[in-house]
């Protein structure tokens, strides 16, 4: 139950496969569940639209099917929804994609766009070597915007997975006026049970705000292990609601006034 000033935001968690299709069909039920839980905001992990695939099989961002199906429920159901991120094909290299974050406002419109700056270059531990970099073009605007949410505005701040250990972005961003950080993600299950948490709250506690993250689970189609637990901390540090292993939603009620306490 929402109160006075506070915002609730549904976080859907999931194991996305290489298709858009039939990813839409895997979250189509969380969303219309959080939204008859009248989430304000309904968030989505990284890589949402498409997953578990070595191939580049991206879409243009205006004939992603699964975009356009978030865009076609938001403007039906006059919910604001966080598109993690979704994997699109590059507009500055042929040949090449990007890991885009869209921000879609209650009308169907997108509102803001992030393509997520620190590639995934890693070696983590887990028998598979990452390298984002190979097939990705890194973005390299920082970005915040401001939605109109009950009585007034709420300024987001949009980040992608690897950008977590990146304190400097999230600095900017809190400098910029976020008061509310998204981090979507697909983080890997060893690097997660290690750091995943301790890294949300660490974001939340050195920028005074709320940081919501939102992630993918379980094992995908091309063997990768990502490891959930989806949560939102506050500005002390404190975990509000938090997920397992496990795939569905969580919804979770927050004061963004307490960013200015």
């Amino acid at each position: 139950m929402k109160t006075e000033g506070n915002i609730s935001i549904g976080i859907v968690q999931y194991t996305a496969a290489p298709d858009p299709t039939e990813n839409w069909q895997q979250v189509r039920q969380s969303m219309h569940s959080l939204h008859a839980q009248a989430a304000d905001v309904i968030v989505l992990p990284e890589a949402a639209n498409v997953f578990g695939t070595p191939q580049l099989s991206a879409s243009n961002e205006e004939d992603d099917y699964f975009v356009n199906a978030c865009r076609e429920f938001a403007a039906a159901q006059s919910r604001h929804v966080y598109l993690g991120s979704a994997i699109l094909r590059s507009e500055k290299t042929e040949g090449r994609q990007i890991n885009r974050s869209l921000l879609i406002d209650a009308k169907g419109e997108i509102v803001a766009r992030y393509d997520k700056i620190h590639m995934f270059d890693a070696n983590p531990g887990d028998g598979v070597r990452y390298l984002e970099s190979e097939k990705t073009d890194a973005g390299e605007q920082v970005v915040t915007h401001k939605l109109a949410i009950g009585g007034g505005e709420v300024c987001f701040g949009m980040t992608v997975c690897y950008d977590l250990r990146f304190p400097e972005l999230f600095k900017t961003l809190a400098l910029a006026g976020a008061e509310v950080i998204f981090v979507p993600a697909a983080f890997t299950h060893r690097t997660g049970q290690a750091h995943w948490e301790i890294l949300l709250r660490a974001r939340a506690i050195e920028n005074r705000c709320f940081v919501v993250g939102a992630a993918q689970t379980g094992i995908a189609k091309d063997g990768r292990r990502t490891y959930g637990h989806s949560m939102v901390v506050d500005p002390d540090g404190v975990v509000c609601g938090q997920m397992g292993e496990e795939t569905g939603s969580l919804l979770v009620s927050i004061d963004p006034t307490e960013v200015h306490a």
